[in-house]
């Protein structure tokens, strides 16, 4: 082989080497400039920003006045009037509104009024609410 390839390829490695195993103090450090905010502050930050209500306080049917609220579910009520509106729960974790015409809609999973179908479906299922009897799987939102 080649003495300036073979060279080459132990100094390419080495400083690969180099990187990989550099300090992480030292990488650490170059991002925390004077009056930057340390992670506690952060943390008390994000804490003190309102995600809205607690869901797991709201009634029934205080989370099913929140979800009629809601501009995502009042567009589909919107688009299927005189429709029997109910609510699914997928394997996914994610919750779908159904119409009795047929059309769907699959919520994002990590969105707010995932999260409040969500609450909705669960309190329904415990308390043997608003289930739909076409429809074992599913609580009814709109008759």
């Amino acid at each position: 082989m080649n003495l300036a390839l073979t060279s080459s390829l132990i100094s390419l490695g080495r400083e690969v080497f180099d990187q990989i195993t550099s300090s992480p103090r030292a990488q650490a450090g170059t991002h925390l400039q004077p009056g930057s905010e340390s992670f506690v502050t952060e943390m008390k930050q994000a804490q003190e920003v309102t995600t809205g209500p607690n869901l797991a306080q709201l009634s029934e049917s205080q989370l099913r006045d929140h979800l009629l609220k809601d501009p995502t579910v009042a567009s589909f009520l919107e688009n299927n009037p005189n429709c029997q509106i109910f609510l699914q729960k997928r394997a996914d974790g994610t919750m779908q509104l159904g119409s009795s015409s047929g059309q769907t809609l699959v919520l994002e999973q990590n969105s707010p009024v995932n999260q409040t179908c969500l609450a909705y479906y669960e309190k329904s299922m415990l308390n043997g609410t608003s289930q739909s009897p076409l429809r074992p799987d599913a609580v009814i939102l709109k008759s």
